[in-house]
């Protein structure tokens, strides 16, 4: 019996260690491993689905569906955003509420796809500041169904991947 691997990235520091998540199970949780190595440490037990590395490679972001957090490379886990958005009952069956999510190449922001309020399907697109966490905004609203995130340059501009529009 194995795990499932939903996702992984390389430490952009070091290219010897690779982050992984294990969404669900006895296993579950965000792990690192050296390369060569065979068995990954696990950094935390939260449910993980995506993850960024900081720049530096002093840290993940990460979501376990419902809220970011954080880790340390040295395992401590700080909890950046409290959303709950899987405590509906409805948003909960149909999936994650947030998703696609990247850290800026200066390490001060990320930004997220995030679905809702009011929404099973349609996503927006937030971006937190990671050096004061209580600066949280809309940056795309979600009647544009904001998905697929990625960093452009310089930092202050961002690329979104936005669906066709229908005409």
């Amino acid at each position: 019996s194995g795990v499932i691997v939903y996702q992984f990235a390389w430490n952009p520091a070091d290219a010897t260690k690779l982050a992984y998540t294990v969404p669900a199970g006895a296993g579950q949780g965000l792990y690192q491993v050296t390369e060569g190595g065979s068995t990954g440490t696990r950094l935390t037990d939260k449910t993980s689905w995506e993850l960024a590395w900081l720049p530096d490679g002093s840290g993940i972001v990460f979501t376990d569906g419902s809220d970011l957090w954080y880790t340390h490379a040295n395992g401590q886990t700080v909890q950046l955003t409290a959303l709950n958005l899987r405590d509906s009952k409805i948003q909960g069956a149909v999936g994650n509420a947030i998703r696609d999510l990247a850290v800026s190449p200066d390490g001060k922001y990320v930004v997220f796809s995030r679905r809702g309020p009011g929404s099973l399907t349609a996503y927006s697109l937030w971006m937190l500041n990671l050096q004061n966490i209580n600066e949280m905004w809309e940056v795309v609203p979600a009647s544009y169904n904001a998905k697929y995130v990625d960093w452009g340059n310089p930092p202050e501009v961002f690329r979104v991947y936005l669906p066709f529009v229908k005409r």
